[in-house]
């Protein structure tokens, strides 16, 4: 399941630290005010040897930073993270996102409030797809045609016709377009709200963890039957396939293919705005 259903603005706070790729960002899990009333600190245990601990107290979350043997703080934003993560209670509380890589080492700081978290009505319905897995996909399909591709003298051209992580950074272009171009075509029909499309940005999952996803916001309306959602999930989904593969034979110079993806994604839009009409038909009761 690529959807979810958000009843408001989850409250945030980032740690700026001294030393690069340490910054940390705390979210809390649940949607709304109630975010607003968890804290954070991080505590240097101003002694040698100490572990890595966090402990939680109500809504306030303590991290005692590790130490070397000289008393110098160790724990890099990863292993802060991993540590929160790991704690049942502060992970009930949050999700925590590095900067960069993580490995740069933290430095005690006082308490912060997690900051921003509002309620919202109506809800709204979230469709999201991780970057990673769309282009894995493509890949995959890419490399599956690719070897069916001969030359004039029976060479493969797997290399020329396969989407591989050399070309990410288009096939990023294009999911972007892509985005743009199905979500666009939806909010013709329902209701969209502010700033309804994000594209390769973290997304904090009601089911736990972050993830690096593009998709789009509408209004929930809750007067629909909630089996269609999962069809339009799944058929949003393969527009962004057929939309990328189709750009990608079109730069590979593969008219053929290009045309049939393309009709492809023409007719996954269609069923996805028919399907999305019937998010305004109310419950027959």
């Amino acid at each position: 399941m690529a959807f979810e259903k958000i009843a408001g603005v989850r409250a945030t706070v980032t740690v700026d630290m001294t030393n690069a790729n340490a910054d940390l960002t705390y979210i809390a899990k649940a949607y709304g005010t109630s975010g607003n009333s968890i804290s954070v600190t991080h505590v240097d245990p101003a002694g040698n040897d100490q572990p890595l601990a966090v402990t939680v107290v109500d809504t306030d979350i303590s991290v005692s930073l590790a130490t070397d043997a000289i008393g110098t703080i160790t724990s890099t934003a990863a292993e802060v993270k991993a540590a929160v993560d790991a704690d049942p209670d502060a992970s009930a509380l949050v999700a925590v996102s590095v900067e960069g890589t993580g490995a740069g080492v933290v430095n005690a700081e006082a308490e912060k409030s997690l900051t921003g978290g509002v309620n919202t009505l109506p809800a709204m319905i979230r469709f999201y797809y991780e970057t990673d897995d769309v282009f894995n996909s493509v890949s995959i399909r890419s490399s599956y045609r690719a070897k069916m591709v001969k030359d004039n003298e029976g060479a493969s051209q797997l290399d020329d016709v396969a989407i591989s992580q050399d070309e990410r950074d288009i096939v990023l272009e294009i999911l972007e377009q892509a985005i743009y171009d199905v979500f666009g075509e939806m909010f013709k029909i329902t209701e969209d709200v502010t700033d309804p499309i994000f594209f390769n940005e973290e997304v904090i999952l009601d089911a736990g963890g972050i993830i690096t996803a593009c998709g789009g916001l509408i209004k929930d309306n809750e007067a629909f039957n909630v089996n269609v959602l999962p069809n339009i999930d799944k058929k949003i989904e393969n527009c962004l396939r057929y939309y990328i593969m189709a750009e990608w034979y079109v730069a590979s110079s593969m008219g053929p293919d290009a045309e049939l993806n393309f009709a492809r994604y023409k007719d996954y839009l269609r069923q996805v705005k028919n399907l999305t009409f019937q998010l305004r038909k109310p419950l027959m009761t």
